[in-house]
This record gives C-alpha cells, structure tokens and sequence, in this order.
C-alpha cells in the first residue's frame, strides 16, 4: 500500500486595516486610515492616453 498525496482546494481571504486599531468592514479587502495619524495613500497619476495604453489583459494584470 503506498500514500498518496491529496490536492485539497483552499480559500484563503485576508484582510488588512492600516492606521486604525478597528477592525475591516467585511466588504473590504485593504482599508488606509487617518484616524491615529497624518498621511495619506498617493496613487500613480495617468493621463487618459496612458491609461488607455495600459495591458489589463495580460496574465500579469489580470484583477486590476
């Protein structure tokens, strides 16, 4: 008799809360606070040219 190894499929779902001791509202998958402290999340700026170049049909960007 030999063992076999076993495949199981698993869902893993994490959620983060920065800059708050709360926790994340259940519809979130990341949430950026300002509650405890000064700052702020700065994202890339595009223009719609750029943006319009961009490959959100590659493997690589696949959920953006």
């Amino acid at each position: 008799m030999t063992a076999g190894l076993f495949a199981l499929p698993l869902m893993l779902k994490a959620q983060v809360n920065m800059g708050s001791p709360d926790p994340p509202h259940s519809f979130s998958i990341l949430e950026l606070s300002t509650k405890l402290m000064e700052g702020g999340l700065r994202m890339p700026q595009l223009s719609t040219v750029e943006r319009n170049k961009l490959d959100v049909t590659s493997s690589e960007a696949k959920g953006l």
